[in-house]
């Protein structure tokens, strides 16, 4: 009796160390999530990374009333990604022709992507056009931090930017917010 009572207290405080590690995860994941809005407000200055569609400017980081109207018609409804673990962090994917914007709550803007499908006007950072060389990235954005025969990936503040390539051509890009 006496040790299926010490069994019982072992596996209740093994039970509430999980519980609690589980508790500080959430906590830590949900403040990562207001640490990468937090940061992504701050990237709406002019040095912030930013892409051009339709003659509007996105920011990465802008707040989604500023800039939703001046992009035309979405291409299919937007799509609701609630995270898993029920946090507050809801994730809300925009689609226009040929580029997705994911807003976080759908107030600030955390991504965007453009695929290859993406009007030749779509900039990114008023320099990277679909259809550019690989050089001509290089110079207009200087050296990536990574590369290889398929992208160019950039890091700015907060922010991982990738331009997709295919035969030495740029195809599409994506900027997303980069994991904590």
């Amino acid at each position: 009796m006496r040790f299926r009572k010490t069994a019982l207290v072992i596996v209740s405080s093994f039970v509430l160390a999980l519980g609690v590690s589980a508790c500080e995860k959430k906590a830590e994941e949900q403040t990562t999530a207001t640490e990468v809005t937090e940061s992504a407000d701050n990237a709406t200055q002019p040095d912030g990374v930013f892409f051009t569609y339709n003659g509007t400017n996105i920011a990465m980081g802008a707040k989604w009333d500023d800039v939703k109207s001046g992009l035309g018609s979405e291409a299919k409804p937007s799509e609701k990604i609630e995270p898993c673990d029920g946090g507050d962090y809801i994730q809300i994917i925009h689609y226009y022709q040929g580029m997705e914007v994911t807003t976080l709550r759908d107030e600030t803007v955390i991504g965007i992507s453009l695929s290859n499908d993406s009007d030749g006007d779509v900039a990114v950072m008023g320099k990277a056009k679909k259809g550019d060389k690989t050089e001509d990235v290089k110079a207009a954005l200087g050296d990536p931090v990574s590369e290889d025969e398929y992208s160019l990936n950039y890091e700015y503040g907060n922010y991982n930017l990738m331009i997709y390539i295919e035969n030495g051509v740029v195809t599409g890009s994506m900027c997303m917010a980069a994991p904590e």
